[in-house]
């Protein structure tokens, strides 16, 4: 007998398909051997696995992609077949690693995750304001990462390898056309939060700044914490000015970033703007930040995952993912709780 529910049907309802044949990367055909050799040991790879990884981008399906339901339309998600994937995972830890982004950042670095993000409000926020960067993912596009990667990659490499000046410009080029599809930062990619995280630097900077300049002007200290696309700021009073709010949102957009109208929630004593929802609770990546600095799952929530485990351990036949996805809730749940469940 099969799960017979909304969750079952969510899963039925992606959508895996190849995607079509297309040219390889420009920068595949400026390759030389000595470039090829000094990428596989930059990522610590295997010539191998990165000649089979080029076969499937001369191919053209070096990737699948699934289209996930989400509340209004689909998630696209490019998953990497196994060469792209274990090249993916040489650049991210051995050359985006190695790249500055801001103390502010917790989403795809080490040691951290949406509950070491809420941690840093909680004890300590009396008001908090939340927002979303809007398509975040495809707004990061080739253009971007010229601007705010390739001097970054290009100074690491010149100090870091032998190549020229011009081998390592090349060596800069096949390292963004393998992070990008079609030119735009992919979801599913294991280097996409990375590189999110090292162009939005500029953005953590000055909005940083600047809350430690107004904080300084009001009396109260402001915190700052950026988890992917997900922005929070916090006081310790028990308001966050309405021009102080507008002036993040107007710092956000002058580097060419869109927020998210719906997703504008205000903890306060002051009256939200036309654009923002006011919460009941102090909310910070999803979950419930406590004046004794605990952190709890929303009820709702709760209901939402103990009826989905009741369901899935009641069925007799129940897919990996559903089994992943159960494991999934069961970890985080220790992780936010302590394991006091």
């Amino acid at each position: 007998m099969c799960v017979n529910s909304s969750t079952a049907a969510r899963f039925a309802q992606q959508e895996v398909f190849m995607t079509d044949p297309s040219a390889a990367p420009a920068s595949f055909h400026k390759l030389t051997p000595m470039i090829e050799r000094t990428f596989v040991e930059l990522i610590r790879e295997t010539e191998a696995v990165w000649s089979w990884c080029h076969q499937l981008y001369t191919d053209g399906v070096p990737w699948e992609m699934r289209r996930i339901p989400k509340k209004k339309g689909f998630r696209t998600i490019h998953a990497p077949k196994d060469p792209l994937m274990a090249i993916s995972r040489g650049i991210l830890h051995h050359v985006l690693r190695r790249l500055p982004v801001h103390r502010s950042v917790h989403g795809s670095e080490p040691r951290s995750s949406v509950i070491t993000n809420a941690r840093v409000h909680a004890g300590f926020a009396k008001s908090v304001y939340n927002l979303d960067l809007e398509n975040a993912f495809p707004s990061t596009n080739r253009k971007r990462l010229v601007a705010n990667l390739s001097p970054k990659m290009l100074a690491l490499l010149l100090d870091s390898t032998d190549l020229s000046e011009e081998e390592a410009s090349v060596l800069v080029e096949l390292l963004i056309d393998l992070m990008l599809v079609d030119d735009i930062l992919p979801q599913g990619f294991p280097t996409s939060p990375a590189v999110l995280n090292i162009v939005l630097l500029p953005v953590d900077r000055e909005i940083s700044r600047y809350l430690r300049q107004v904080g300084e002007e009001l009396g109260c200290e402001l915190r700052y914490t950026r988890y992917v696309d997900d922005i929070t700021i916090s006081s310790d009073g028990d308001r966050i000015p309405k021009p102080v709010r507008n002036q993040i949102r107007k710092i956000i957009r002058h580097n060419g970033w869109k927020i998210n109208q719906t997703k504008l929630m205000y903890h306060g004593d002051a009256e939200p703007g036309d654009d923002e929802r006011s919460t009941k609770m102090p909310m910070v990546t999803g979950l419930v930040i406590h004046d004794d600095g605990r952190l709890t799952v929303p009820r709702w929530k709760l209901r939402k995952w103990r009826a989905l485990m009741h369901e899935l351990l009641q069925a007799e036949d129940v897919s990996q993912d559903q089994r992943d996805t159960l494991v999934g809730v069961v970890s985080f749940l220790t992780m936010v709780y302590d394991g006091d469940l």
